[in-house]
């Protein structure tokens, strides 16, 4: 549940916003799982049936700083030979989230 006193520029169906609201929370895009305040976004994603909330600020100082990620260029040298072995069943291994939980990755088969 999000609580806002004063409208301050909150947005709930792009319409400005003042009170409490249960943001609609989303497995897929984050269209109609998120709250804007300008550039800002509230998005309240789904994880194995449990919902969450993130922060978004593409005005933050590391976001402004950033100069992008280096990769090396793509071509058919860097390409390599391999081959395809599906797996006999479906497996689900758990890893670890930035939360240190375990959560389970389905792999199709």
């Amino acid at each position: 549940m999000l609580t806002v006193a004063e409208t301050g520029g909150f947005q709930v169906g792009r319409r400005p916003f003042a009170g409490e609201v249960r943001p609609a929370a989303g497995t897929g895009t984050e269209t109609a799982a998120r709250v804007p305040l300008g550039e800002k976004r509230l998005v309240v994603p789904v994880r194995e049936g449990v919902p969450g909330a993130r922060g978004h600020d593409p005005g933050t100082e590391a976001r402004r700083a950033s100069r992008g990620i280096e990769a090396a260029a793509r071509g058919p040298r860097r390409v390599v030979p391999g081959r395809f072995t599906p797996y006999e069943a479906r497996r689900v291994p758990r890893l670890g989230d930035t939360l240190g939980r375990a959560r389970a990755f389905a792999l199709a088969r």
